[in-house]
């Protein structure tokens, strides 16, 4: 599976009131839904950061500098996601240690993806990008809240 599909794919999660399968709230999901998506998250950052560490190949070998680019967002934006629902579940399991970690390192990803953004400034970037990066913010705080 893809590292972003590990990360969207619901399976056995259901959306809530807001059409949100995931609230980042102090309520578990609870047995193989959490357990499932805490690994598929896991294993998410593990391909991300691959594709992170492989984009200086991919300049060697002649890849447009602009599809670098956008790739790097894309892994910045999933490794963010996936960091996050990491962090989550080491939170509600009282792991905040744990979880801090996992969000400084949600923080890092975010700060890059606002940058990608904000260098990137186009009509229709701006108009879905800042709502998605301040949705993302509130999200990451809301789990930092949990470890207080």
């Amino acid at each position: 599976m893809r590292p972003a599909g590990c990360v969207l794919e619901r399976g056995e999660l259901e959306p809530g009131p807001r059409f949100d399968v995931l609230d980042y709230g102090d309520s578990p999901l609870g047995g193989s839904c959490e357990e499932a998506l805490a690994g598929r998250a896991r294993e998410a950052l593990a391909g991300f950061a691959a594709a992170a560490q492989a984009l200086p190949v991919a300049v060697g070998a002649g890849l447009p500098l602009e599809a670098v680019d956008e790739l790097a967002a894309t892994a910045a934006a999933g490794m963010h996601v996936a960091e996050r629902v990491i962090a989550w579940d080491a939170a509600l399991d009282g792991r905040c240690e744990e979880a801090m970690a996992h969000l400084r390192m949600a923080d890092v990803h975010l700060r890059a993806l606002g940058d990608w953004y904000h260098a990137h400034a186009r009509p229709a970037r701006e108009t879905l990008g800042e709502p998605m990066l301040r949705g993302a913010r509130w999200h990451t705080d809301r789990v930092r809240a949990l470890c207080g």
